[in-house]
C-alpha cells in the first residue's frame, strides 16, 4: 500500500528529540506526505491516524542512561495502539558534544532497538533506527552548551544526518544506522539497569528550588510527566515526586533559574546511605540485639542494606524538602551546588510554550 501520511510522536525535555521529530515532519512534508507531530503526553493522539495502513510512524526520544526511558516505554506499551498495517522507525536523541572543529558523538545503547522491538511486537513493521547526536543535556550534572559556539553547530550538522535517514526510510528503503551502540549498550546493560532505577529513585531526588524561587508554578505545570507538585500554602514550592525522569525541563526554562540539583545534599545521602555507616549501625543493632546476630548472614545483610538504602532516599529528600524552607539552609545548599553557575540549557530554537503543548504540534505542517 502507498504510504500517504506520517504521524511523528516525540518526548523531548529540553527540544532536542522535538527539533529533530519536526525534521522529520518537514521532510515528510516535501514528499507529499500528510505530516503531524504529537507529544507524547497530549491527552489524546490520533489512533486512526497512527496505526492505520499507509501511515508511517516516527518516534523520537532520549536516550537515558545508555537505554530507553520509563516514559517512553510505558507510553509504547499502554498508550500507542497496535499497528493495522502502519510503518514505523525509531530515533534516539544522543549527547553530543563538539571540540573546536570536531563533533563528539554520544551513546545511546540499547534504547533504539529496545523500542524498536516494543513497536514490534505491537506489529508495526520496523523501517530503521538511529542515534542521533544532539547537544548534550544533562545539565544538573555538567555546564549547559553555549547556543551560539557549540549548540547550534552540533544541531546544524546533525540535520543533514538526520534528514538523510528520513528520506531512506520515507521512500521505503530500510535503515538501521545504530548496530554498533547497541551492540555496546549489550555489553553496558548493568550500567542501564541500575541507571533506570537509580535515575528514578536518586536523581530525581536531587532537584531543590533555591531561594529565588517565587511559587509561580512553570515547573509545574510543564513537566511533561506531571512529576512536580506544588506544596505549602503561603510560599508555595516545588516538590519533586518519584515519577520525575530528570528530562531537565524545568530546569533549563525555569524563569528565575532557581531550579538546582543538590551537589552537596547528593554527597550527604551517599555517606549516610554507604556502607560503612551501614555496618557502623548493623553493629550496634546486633550488639543490643543478640538475638539477631544468627540471622545476621550475608543475604539477610545484603536484602537489608537495600531496604536502607531505599529508605535513607526517602527520609532524607522529605527532610530537605522541610529544610530548604528555611532561608539560611536554602542559601548554604544553593551556594554549594554547581547548578547555581552552570549555563543552562535547551534547543536553542525551542520555545517552553512549544514544549508544553499537551496538544497537537502545530510546527510540522501538511503536505
Amino acid at each position: 500500500m502507498a504510504r500517504k501520511t506520517f504521524t511523528g510522536c516525540y518526548l523531548s525535555g529540553t527540544g532536542n528529540s522535538r527539533r529533530a521529530a519536526l525534521w522529520a515532519g518537514e521532510t515528510a512534508g516535501k514528499k507529499g506526505l500528510k505530516s503531524s507531530v504529537f507529544s507524547f503526553d497530549s491527552p489524546s493522539l490520533p489512533d486512526d491516524l497512527v496505526s492505520s495502513p499507509g501511515n508511517m510512524l516516527g518516534l523520537f526520544f532520549p536516550a537515558h542512561g545508555f537505554t530507553a526511558p520509563w516514559g517512553i516505554i510505558h507510553f509504547v506499551q499502554t498508550r500507542l495502539p497496535k499497528s493495522r498495517g502502519a510503518e514505523a522507525f525509531v530515533v534516539v536523541t544522543r549527547g553530543g558534544t563538539k571540540f573546536g572543529p570536531l563533533f563528539a558523538p554520544g551513546m545511546e545503547g540499547t534504547a533504539g532497538y529496545l523500542l524498536a522491538f516494543l513497536l514490534w511486537l505491537k506489529g508495526y513493521k520496523i523501517r530503521g533506527v538511529m542515534g542521533l547526536d544532539m547537544p548534550v543535556n544533562w545539565i544538573s550534572f555538567h555546564w549547559g552548551l553555549h547556543p551560539e559556539k557549540t549548540a547550534k553547530p552540533i544541531i546544524a550538522h546533525s540535520e543533514t544526518r538526520a534528514r538523510r535517514f528520513y528520506e531512506r526510510v520515507l521512500s521505503g528503503e530500510r535503515a538501521y544506522w545504530s548496530a554498533i551502540p547497541f551492540i555496546l549498550g549489550i555489553l553496558i546493560l548493568p550500567i542501564s539497569a541500575a541507571y533506570l532505577v537509580l535515575g528514578r529513585f536518586f536523581l530525581a531526588k536531587l532537584f531543590f528550588a533555591s531561594y529565588k524561587c517565587d511559587g509561580c508554578a512553570v515547573c509545574a505545570n510543564n513537566c511533561p510527566f506531571s512529576a512536580i507538585k506544588m506544596r505549602g500554602v503561603k510560599n508555595p514550592r516545588p516538590y519533586w515526586t518519584f515519577e520525575c525522569e530528570s528530562c531537565m525541563r524545568c530546569m533549563a526554562f525555569c524563569p528565575k533559574r532557581c531550579v538546582e540539583a543538590g551537589h552537596s545534599f547528593a554527597a550527604i545521602m551517599f555517606y549516610v546511605g554507604s556502607i560503612p555507616v551501614w555496618a557502623y549501625l548493623l553493629d550496634a543493632v546486633v550488639a543490643r540485639y543478640e538475638w539477631f546476630a544468627p540471622s545476621a548472614n550475608l543475604w539477610t545483610e545484603a536484602l537489608l542494606y537495600i531496604v536502607y538504602s531505599i529508605a535513607v532516599m526517602f527520609v532524607s529528600y522529605a527532610v530537605l524538602d522541610v529544610i530548604v524552607r528555611v532561608p539560611l539552609i536554602n542559601r548554604i545548599f544553593t551556594y554549594t551546588t554547581l547548578t547555581s553557575v552552570y549555563r543552562r540549557y535547551h534547543e536553542p530554537s525551542t520555545k517552553l510554550r512549544e514544549l508544553s503543548v499537551r496538544r497537537k504540534d502545530a510546527g510540522a505542517g501538511e503536505g
